[in-house]
């Protein structure tokens, strides 16, 4: 998760929502190249 974070970062994508423990495990939101903001977790 983190990993792929930092590779998205580092591409210059948006993140919307920094790396957090949420309900489901670990999450994090970014925009996708649609302009959608995408969520991934972890867990």
């Amino acid at each position: 998760m983190q990993a792929l974070h930092d590779r998205l970062h580092a591409a210059g994508v948006p993140i919307v929502k920094a790396p957090e423990d949420g309900p489901f495990g670990r999450m994090f939101t970014f925009v996708g190249p649609e302009g959608y903001a995408i969520t991934t977790h972890e867990g």
